[in-house]
């Protein structure tokens, strides 16, 4: 427990070794820690949620979509906007928390959100329709 004291743990899909934070002019020390797992299959887990009005992302132009900032969704979204060749000045994406987006869903403030579960399955228990990806 020492370690937490002193560093932060940086985990990384693409290593076979995490390592510490150098922190205060401190020298790269690695761990001798080995973490295995699986990493989930986002695809299954993403989706873009809309009110049941909205039944396909050509008709999301006009609307208020929330998406968690700094994320895969972010980048799922801003992906789905360039393929569909979507007019981006005509969307209002809204960076938020994903409870913030299930909060702002039932408050009427957006009309749609790329987020995971259990935000996403929050949004289709409560009227909404996955339209992205099918």
């Amino acid at each position: 427990m020492a370690l937490a004291d002193e560093c932060s743990l940086v985990v990384r899909l693409t290593t076979t070794a995490p390592h510490r934070t150098p922190r205060h002019g401190q020298k790269f020390r690695p761990l001798a820690i080995e973490t295995i797992g699986v990493p989930e299959v986002i695809s299954t887990s993403e989706r873009m949620t809309f009110r049941k009005d909205i039944s396909s992302l050509r008709e999301v132009e006009d609307k208020t979509i929330g998406y968690p900032p700094n994320s895969t969704a972010q980048y799922a979204l801003d992906a789905a906007i360039g393929v569909y060749r979507l007019d981006r000045s005509k969307i209002k994406p809204v960076p938020l928390a994903p409870s913030e987006i299930v909060a702002a869903w039932k408050g009427g403030d957006i009309d749609g959100a790329y987020a995971w579960d259990p935000a996403s399955q929050q949004l289709v228990a409560n009227g909404g329709l996955k339209i992205f990806p099918q």
